[in-house]
């Protein structure tokens, strides 16, 4: 009677056990890809072996994917792999460099490998195991030091713009741009000098028009110092030059200091930091400002809460900046501003992105105020108390589960 007792134990647990297996329908794993680099449609094509779904809820395996920029103008991506069902708790993560200047058959390269490196462990509890093999590279890199003639520095020169028009109206605007960054642990140096001119004309009649010029410099100077693993402190200079913004010279220098709650090893999916600057600057207005000055010394400084959370149910980015010019607090500005992805159940996803700044600080503004066709075309700032901008949207989608299949036709 024992022995009969144990055979039926025995049989029940083989029994759920081969349930188990079953829900990963045939052994091929359940997969949500959750990334915005990747090419999913040749990653189906490539690796068939994966049933693709298209809502985490339906998954075995949840694949998250997060990218920051290197120094040298690459990309560094974490690849998150999450268990749930039958696999719940084994969770596990990889790092991977792309090189700048890759092609983007090389990042489907290099994604498509690790994401399936990363399966691995996985599939070695399905009935796929059977059929995996292990190739090793027998070629190894060079372990000499890396010798870097151009000590890290990294430039890039970018320009370029767009024409159109119509009988009555015709458009210009040209830009360009240079940095130059030096990325190492110890700290960083940035520069960038970025330009804009847009020109647009409107043709009233044959021998009226009316033209709407817009032109910005704006150049950037910063070195930054890693002290710890929650401290930096930096120091730069800019120099910012607006029709728009009644501005023919502005020129400030200061330090600021930053603290991130988490280590900064973490930075592609969680930051929580505070920063706080302070900065003298100089001002050459092109017209004669609001309180009669036509240059103006000013020192201003501001509070920074900034966080940025990247999870399995989606993304949160969030600013809060105060600040205001040292001779009177009253001249301050309060902006706030969030940024978020989210599924928040099966198959439904919410996205939202919003701005509100309350603004006592336009000391800039033309004393003579705009004309109706600077209004019109936006030429200049004008007065206001206040700003905003809201989008928002929402997304369903229910049916098969799957999406393993590619058909590119009349795409």
């Amino acid at each position: 009677m024992r022995q009969l007792l144990l055979l039926l134990l025995l049989s029940t647990q083989l029994t759920v056990s081969a349930q188990k297996a079953d829900s990963t329908s045939n052994g091929h794993l359940n997969v949500f890809l959750d990334c915005s680099s990747c090419d999913e449609e040749n990653l189906r094509q490539k690796v068939a072996h994966l049933n693709y779904v298209r809502d985490r809820l339906l998954c075995d395996v949840h694949i998250l994917i997060t990218e920051q920029a290197t120094g040298s103008g690459g990309t560094a991506f974490l690849l998150q792999f999450f268990g749930r069902k039958q696999f719940e708790n084994m969770n596990d993560e990889f790092h991977c460099d792309l090189p700048a200047n890759s092609t983007a058959d090389e990042q489907r390269d290099l994604l498509n490998k690790y994401i399936q490196l990363g399966l691995v462990r996985y599939m070695l509890r399905t009935p796929l195991a059977s059929h995996l093999e292990l190739n090793l590279d027998e070629t190894t890199p060079d372990n000499d030091t890396v010798k870097d003639k151009w000590n890290y520095w990294v430039f890039q020169i970018s320009g370029g713009g767009w024409l159109n028009g119509e009988k009555y109206y015709s458009n210009t605007n040209l830009y360009g741009d240079v940095t130059a960054n030096r990325v190492k642990k110890e700290g960083k140096t940035n520069f960038e000098f970025y330009t804009n001119y847009s020109r647009n004309v409107f043709q009233i009649s044959e021998t009226e028009k009316v033209i709407g010029l817009y032109r910005q410099y704006w150049s950037n100077f910063r070195h930054v110092w890693s002290l710890s693993d929650h401290w930096s402190l930096g120091a730069g200079t800019t120099y910012f030059s607006s029709l728009y913004e009644n501005l023919d010279h502005s020129i400030d220098v200061g330090p600021e200091v930053e603290y991130n709650i988490f280590p900064y090893d973490e930075s592609s999916t969680r930051m929580l930091y505070f920063s706080y600057g302070i900065k003298p600057m100089f001002r050459d207005y092109n017209r004669t400002t609001v309180l009669f000055l036509d240059e103006q010394f000013l020192v201003s400084h501001n509070l920074s809460f900034n966080t940025k959370f990247i999870k399995k149910w989606g993304q949160i980015n969030s600013d809060v900046t105060w600040s205001n010019y040292l001779h009177d607090f009253n001249l301050s500005r309060l902006s706030l501003s969030l940024n978020g992805q989210f599924r928040l159940f099966k198959g439904f996803s919410l996205s939202i992105s919003a701005y509100y700044a309350m603004i006592k600080n336009l000391i800039n503004l033309p004393l003579e105020g705009a004309t109706e066709e600077e209004m019109l075309l936006r030429q200049v700032q004008l007065p206001t108390s206040s700003q905003y901008w809201c989008s928002f949207g929402i997304s369903y989608t229910f049916g098969s589960m799957y999406n393993n299949i590619v058909n590119p036709r009349l795409d």
